[in-house]
């Protein structure tokens, strides 16, 4: 990298300042916590450990190797386990309880138990608005699958590619 490059980067790096506001320094505090796949992975203290490091040693694998490899097999089946249950998740909704809320108020409206001023009904109409829009983001159930499992992808491709490595050194 050049030195120009490297004086533009660092400029650039004092604009991104991350999140502004409450909720988006909260959110982005739990961001390595989604999957739980940023955590070092002990692969000792795991009961298979043993057992598959004396295969690995049957095998013909020095005690280093097994080592490494039980320790990147074990980690790799913690990836693959990750994945039905991100897949799994039901699909974020924004203001669910809101719409069960407004659509009983509404009700109760037509059957003559409350009365909705103008005020209430621009007030529902701006929350159903300002609901549409945020679930438009959040997209579709299939998109929202999509972007769970993406990053799960990459650590399944770090722990496959890993395995392959350490497989190619015996």
């Amino acid at each position: 990298m050049s030195q120009k490059q490297a004086k533009a980067n660092k400029c650039n790096a004092q604009h991104s300042t991350g999140p502004q506001s409450a909720t988006g320094k909260q959110r982005s505090s739990k961001n390595a916590l989604k999957h739980g796949l940023n955590v070092p992975f002990e692969a000792v203290s795991d009961p298979r450990f043993d057992r598959l490091f004396g295969y690995l040693l049957a095998d013909g694998y020095s005690p280093d190797q097994a080592q490494q490899l039980a320790a990147a097999i074990l980690n790799h089946r913690r990836v693959m386990e990750a994945l039905p249950t991100h897949y799994q998740m039901p699909k974020e909704v924004f203001g669910r309880a809101e719409i069960a809320m407004i659509r009983e108020v509404e009700g109760d409206a037509e059957l003559g138990f409350v009365k909705l001023t103008k005020r209430d009904r621009q007030t529902i109409a701006s929350f159903l608005r300002r609901f549409n829009r945020v679930n438009q983001r959040l997209g579709s159930e299939v998109e929202q699958r999509v972007k769970r499992l993406a990053p799960l992808a990459r650590y399944q491709q770090k722990t496959v590619s890993q395995l392959a490595k350490l497989i190619g050194k015996k």
